[in-house]
């Protein structure tokens, strides 16, 4: 009775975190709308996130016998997780500068295909014909995504940039994911303080790679400060209670539900986007691109997920 409360606590706390995520990919295509440089943009959000990160974490570590030094002393990850990190924010800022934030959220959902393939072309994975079934599902549902209605076979440059910069945000994470799991620095990272910790950093990483072209074009693209508001909404409290959520629910559930619970971002970036922007884009052929990816999604992780289990 207690471990099934334990997991509902964990599934409770997913759903909310995958609400907040929604909430922030509606807000960065509102912010999108102004006509603000990408970079700008990605640079005040991680301000904003780090702003209310760093300190949390900080203090948590304290609290858990820490010392203060020691917070400091850490083996840094590779460059790549940063830059990753920025790349996959840049792709989903610019991804919805051109569609709709549902549309883009779909599409960076095949990172799980993309993590499938760079573990098998970097890293010698044994390829099972569940995980080339889920391949083949999500690139037939980023189809049915590209050609509009069903029978139209027509698309516009719009659909195509925004298309293709999701799908490097996706990409992106992936990389992302894979560089921050092979890191021998994350391989002790297990509970939540040492997690928000590692977040605090690779976001710091990130920053730096962005914050020079930020600079750049921050004399032509300078945020009001509503604009801020917005960007400091979604990055310093959205973003830091996202993480918390979602890291304090990976105590309580798997790994393997996790990311499949995570899938609700789309319904509820579906639902928000309609609500307080007033873009539909739920048609049949976003319903069966929506079905085929997300079947996909689920068998490679299931493929994942045994493989796991078997070792």
């Amino acid at each position: 009775m207690i471990k099934l409360n334990q997991q509902i606590k964990g599934v409770l706390f997913l759903v909310i975190a995958a609400l907040l995520w929604a909430s922030i990919n509606v807000i960065l295509k509102y912010i999108a709308g102004r006509n603000l440089n990408p970079m700008v943009i990605g640079c005040t959000l991680y301000i904003s996130a780090l702003f209310v990160l760093i300190p949390v974490s900080f203090l948590l570590w304290l609290r858990s016998g820490r010392t203060a030094s020691s917070y400091w002393t850490i083996h840094r990850p590779s460059l790549v997780v940063g830059i990753a990190k920025a790349v996959e924010t840049l792709g989903f800022i610019g991804a919805v500068a051109f569609i709709s934030a549902t549309r883009a959220t779909l599409l960076t959902k095949l990172n799980s295909v993309w993590t499938y393939l760079i573990l098998v072309v970097f890293y010698r994975k044994k390829v099972r014909p569940v995980s080339v079934l889920g391949t083949v599902l999500s690139v037939s549902g980023v189809y049915m995504l590209l050609v509009g209605k069903v029978g139209s076979g027509t698309t516009n440059i719009n659909m195509i940039w925004g298309s293709l910069l999701a799908v490097l945000s996706g990409l992106a994470f992936a990389v992302f994911s894979v560089t921050l799991e092979k890191d021998p620095s994350t391989q002790q990272t297990q509970d939540l303080v040492q997690r928000l910790r590692l977040t605090s950093y690779f976001l710091s990483t990130a920053l730096l790679f962005l914050l020079p072209f930020g600079i750049i074009f921050l004399s032509t693209s300078l945020p009001s400060f509503s604009d801020f508001l917005w960007i400091f909404f979604a990055g310093g409290i959205l973003t830091g209670m996202t993480y918390f959520l979602y890291y304090s629910a990976l105590i309580h559930v798997s790994s393997l539900l996790a990311v499949v619970m995570l899938s609700f971002i789309i319904v509820f970036t579906l639902i928000l986007e309609q609500l307080f922007l007033g873009i539909s884009v739920l048609d049949l052929s976003f319903a069966i691109g929506a079905v085929l990816i997300i079947s996909g999604v689920i068998f490679i992780f299931k493929d994942r997920y045994f493989v796991n289990a078997s070792l």
